[in-house]
């Protein structure tokens, strides 16, 4: 999958960037003079894309809901003692994965909701492409979630292998791919999210320009801009960092590597970014939520000083992560040693996070300067997060001196511990309550209390933090001392948990009251998504003809079952007229019936169905067929009373049940046929034929016998035979040159042996070998006997070929090969006419011989007059002998004219 040095991950991730770069350009630059439009767009076209905007709040709730749980399981006795004790592979789990489906799913997400709110009112315009609106939501969410799945799973799989004694190298290149793949995907998908929200919001602003209408917040355009590009250069540098490449050289740089990554891809991600978006959304948004609005001149101070703080953290950690990290790893210094050597170290790390502690206390003051005197709920919620950011920002710079610095270096991954927390505190306590608040507060209905939220959240996030320092402390001073993380968890188990567990579960009970409370407020948003993705399929259905809005659902469900009994759903349901659901099947059903089914019984790799082996198609096709068969049925019967209520019973049908009838004849008539054809073409019957093969294409595959005449094909049978094929190859020693074996790809020479039949392997030389082919020679002239050459079967069911040869001496005749391919291949396509007529013959015939026997027996029970001849009940005869008697009377007083 690589062409040069290029993978294919790598590759679709620069094309689909480059693609929104062209987009974009394309977009900025029009053909022709942009027009300048002097009046004011309508409120209804400003909030054209506010209906749109509960989804994103739901999911945020959803996803901080998730996790606030995964926080309780990680943090029970038995999984922080396994966590710890898996190294790198347990930080997957409890640190990495945790964070980015909280911050991420829940700030990102909540943030961009905000930003598609505000945003238009800023500029005065709407948003340039709803559609990569759409694009930013679904891609970041459904990237997160496999980006999230991935890093658990194989941070499992890979704990697993760590803490039977593997190191975490030789465990994510024991995963190969399973690692490498997934995250790649989620990373990139999720990327693309971010991008298409980047790409939105620059041009939506750069076309904002046209617009030449009062804007009193024009000016906040600047931070949901820097904020979106603090996101793009975040998302590029995680893309980059997850690369197998630069993963490996960041695990080996040590402490020294962890500067560019969780360090500097965090702060510009969350500080210039995330942060710039919410400081633009809540001034933007300050006098709707009941605060005051910053002058024009302290915005513009607080966006400057947080720009400035926040990129020069950043510029720094990525400096001394790339210096000190070559030393580390070209150089062979530890990463102490090369903090060592790097005299600026101290300096340029206390000097850019003073600047940017003082940037985010300026704006801490700001917000509580515009929401001190506030009327509403959102108060206790700017207050609340203000007061966590100030404690967590007042961390950053302490954790840079260098006494304290050296500390957490010499702690190990309790150190690390403490670093997260200061991360968990910022984000959580203090950003996340604000963005939490703002939603709430716009959602109509959904907030009645901030308490059990704030309470939950706050006063969790609190116990939390405070415990987490202890305790991740008291742990750091032990592994100082030449002691183990993973023991020293397992020492202070369970006062640990029965500190983090219940703040833990108080934090998760907050964010579940958010969700909540959006979930009681967007009760007809939900009511018009659910209707909307009702008729989604008929928006992409196009004119369905009336032959098949008339046509029954049986005759339209049968047109499923051929292609789906071969593992290809979706024909019928296209014929039908659903492409949505049918392109669906098409993609899905042949992935699962002739990929994810045969690696799971395949005996070249333990899968869950290998006990079970090939016969589960045999399940997983009828079942398939039978279940996509009666949901078109239901789906078409439902469209057809709908379009046209029930019908009447119809009538003048017999021509298409006509053709129905001949089709269903012709198709059972060719299946009865069939079993007869190989007695008839006499395949089976004759014994093997042998010929020289002429030309070896790429198709060309099996077992071959060189000679000095040419090569033979052998017949290979699938099992061992009792009793030596008759039919066997016959041959002199002198001419079995070697033994030619070709396949798609060749297994190891030892796989394919020669034995006699009294069981001794007779030795092999290896002539040549590359994927395709593999010659294998006699070390040795053979003795006559009897021979079988056993060889591994091609294909994805596995097993063994046996081919059968016998060396005989002089004097003894040997097999007749001929130098003709395929003269005496039986007839099989002469055969099948003549079965079908004779079959169809005795068919007419015996449907004869019953009908004849059928109307003697009808004979035989009636009488002279067509009456049954079995007696008639009483009241029978006496009615019959009146109705004759008055025929009679009737004859005789008719009169001759008249009769």
């Amino acid at each position: 999958m690589y062409t040069q040095r290029l993978s294919s991950l790598e590759f679709f991730t620069y094309a689909a960037f480059f693609a929104v770069v062209v987009v974009s350009i394309a977009a900025i630059l029009p053909g022709r003079k942009p027009p300048i439009r002097s009046e004011p767009y309508a409120d209804d076209e400003l909030k054209a894309h506010d209906s749109r905007l509960p989804k994103y709040f739901l999911a945020g709730g959803a996803f901080l809901l998730l996790g606030g749980v995964h926080m309780i399981l990680k943090n029970l006795p038995w999984t922080a003692d396994w966590l710890a004790r898996a190294g790198y592979a347990g930080h997957l789990v409890r640190d990495l994965s945790n964070t980015h489906v909280m911050i991420v799913g829940g700030g990102t997400l909540i943030s961009t909701g905000l930003c598609w709110y505000v945003l238009p009112r800023i500029v005065r315009r709407p948003l340039s492409s709803p559609g990569l609106a759409q694009g930013a939501f679904w891609f970041t969410a459904v990237g997160l979630l496999v980006f999230y799945i991935a890093l658990i799973a194989n941070g499992i799989a890979m704990g697993r292998l760590v803490s039977s004694g593997w190191d975490y190298e030789a465990a994510k290149l024991h995963m190969g791919k399973a690692y490498r793949v997934p995250v790649g995907i989620g990373a990139g998908v999720m990327g693309l999210g971010y991008w298409c929200f980047a790409a939105n919001v620059f041009l939506t602003i750069f076309q904002s320009r046209l617009v030449r209408v009062p804007k009193p917040s024009g000016h906040l355009w600047k931070f949901l801009a820097t904020g979106a590009a603090g996101l793009t250069v975040g998302t590029v540098q995680g893309v980059i960092q997850v690369q197998p490449a630069h993963a490996d050289w960041l695990y080996r740089a040590g402490h020294a590597g962890e500067w560019i990554d969780p360090i500097s891809h965090a702060h510009i991600n969350l500080v210039t970014g995330l942060t710039m978006l919410t400081a633009g959304a809540v001034f933007a948004l300050a006098p709707a939520l009941g605060g005051k609005a910053p002058t024009r001149r302290v915005a513009n101070l607080c966006f400057w000083s947080l720009l400035s703080g926040s990129l020069a953290f950043y510029g720094v950690a990525l400096y001394l992560g790339f210096h000190e990290g070559r030393l580390v790893v070209r150089r062979g210094l530890t990463p102490e040693q090369a903090e060592e050597a790097t005299r600026l170290h101290p300096f340029l790390i206390m000097g850019a996070g003073i600047a940017m502690m003082a940037a985010f206390w300026f704006l801490l003051l700001t917000l509580i300067r515009s929401f001190r005197r506030a009327r509403g709920p959102m108060r206790a919620f700017v207050l609340a997060g203000c007061a966590a950011l100030a404690v967590g920002t007042l961390q950053g710079p302490v954790q840079a001196f260098p006494a304290v610095n050296e500390l957490l270096d010499r702690g190990g991954d309790a150190g690390d511990v403490i670093v997260n927390l200061h991360a968990q505190l910022n984000m959580l306590a203090g950003l996340m309550v604000i963005l939490m608040g703002a939603a709430l507060v716009l959602t109509p209905g959904a907030l009645r209390s901030p308490r059990s939220l704030l309470v939950g959240v706050g006063g969790g996030m609190t116990v939390y933090y405070a415990g987490g320092i202890a305790f991740a402390a008291v742990e750091a001073h032990r592994v100082a001392n030449g002691g183990t993380f993973g023991g020293a968890v397992a020492s202070l188990e369970p006062w640990q948990a029965l500190v983090l567990v219940p703040a833990a579960s108080a934090v998760a009970f907050g964010f579940g009251s958010y969700a909540r409370a959006l979930w009681r407020g967007t009760g007809v948003y939900r009511a018009e998504s659910r209707n909307r993705l009702r008729r989604a399929p008929s928006a992409y259905a196009g004119r369905i003809p009336k032959r098949v809005r008339r046509r029954r659902p049986a005759a339209v469900a049968v047109y499923e079952v051929p292609m789906g009994l071969l593992g290809f759903p979706g024909v019928g349901w296209l014929f039908a007229g659903y492409p949505l659901a049918g392109t669906a099947l098409l993609l899905v059903g042949p992935a699962i019936a002739w990929a994810a089914i045969p690696l799971a019984f395949t005996p070249f790799s333990n899968g869950p169905l290998v006990r079970v082996g090939w016969e589960a198609e045999f399940v997983w096709l009828p079942a398939s067929t039978f279940i996509s068969t009666a949901l078109l049925f239901r789906a078409h019967r439902r469209r057809r009373l709908r379009l046209l209520g029930s019908p009447p019973r119809p009538r003048g049908r017999k021509s298409y049940r006509t053709r129905v009838a001949v089709s269903i004849g012709a198709i059972g008539l060719l299946l009865v046929t069939l079993p007869f054809v190989p007695a008839v073409a006499g395949i089976g019957g004759s014994s093997v034929r042998y010929a020289y093969q002429s030309g070896f294409t790429r198709d060309v595959t099996g077992q071959f016998l060189t000679t000095p005449r040419g090569t033979i094909k052998l017949f290979a049978w699938a099992d061992p035979q009792e009793s030596f094929p008759a039919d066997a190859l016959r041959l002199r020693a002198q001419d079995l040159l070697a033994l030619r074996v070709r396949a798609a790809a060749v297994d190891a020479p030892g796989a394919y042996r020669l034995f006699d039949l009294a069981g001794n392997s007779m030795p092999l030389s290896v002539r040549r070998s590359s994927p395709r082919e593999l010659i294998l020679g006699p070390a040795q002239r053979l003795k006559p006997g009897e021979y079988v050459f056993a060889a591994s079967h091609e294909g994805m069911f596995g097993g063994r070929d046996f081919a059968y040869l016998r060396v005989v001496g002089p004097g003894e005749p040997v097999t007749v090969v001929s130098r003709k391919q395929r003269t005496d291949v039986p007839a099989v396509a002469d055969a099948v006419p003549p079965i079908a007529a004779a079959l169809l013959a005795a068919t007419s015939r015996s449907c004869c011989f019953v009908r004849c026997c059928e109307g003697r027996r009808d004979r035989r029970r009636c009488g002279p007059w067509g009456l049954p001849s079995s007696p008639l009940p009483r009241r029978a005869r006496l009615r019959l002998s009146a109705a004759g008697g008055a025929r009679r009377s009737s004859a005789r007083t008719t009169s001759p004219a008249a009769s």
